[in-house]
């Protein structure tokens, strides 16, 4: 997964629809679908995005496991991308009192990896 975000390379691929050129529209409708694919997202996750808009909202004041504050802040900050089962898991993980799974910590890690691609990081 690349370290910098998608945003701005959706930022510059989005006006591209716009052509009067089918084959302009055709190649930047296959470029976001790759680009997308490449940050494990999807045609979903761009509607999600437009719809709640984007926006940075402040973090969370956390004190708790690294785990808990981790949750807390995918919670703050991806919720525009968050599955309705990533949501459930990150709430739970927000106050789960021992340490997580190692299939726990690798979903966990899954998540941030896609909060952080829309470049939010």
């Amino acid at each position: 997964m690349a370290d910098i975000g998608i945003a701005p390379k959706l930022t510059k691929l989005l006006p591209l629809l716009g052509s009067d050129k089918d084959g302009e529209v055709l190649a930047t409708v296959s470029a976001i679908g790759r680009l997308l694919s490449t940050a494990h997202l999807d045609w979903h996750d761009l509607a999600a995005l437009i719809e709640h808009g984007y926006a940075t909202p402040a973090r969370p004041q956390t004190n708790g496991p690294r785990w808990q504050d981790m949750a807390k802040d995918l919670l703050a900050r991806g919720s525009f991308v968050l599955r309705d089962a990533e949501r459930d898991f990150l709430e739970s993980m927000a106050h789960w009192p021992t340490a997580p799974s190692d299939k726990q910590t690798e979903w966990l890690q899954s998540i941030s990896d896609r909060v952080q691609a829309w470049g939010d990081a």
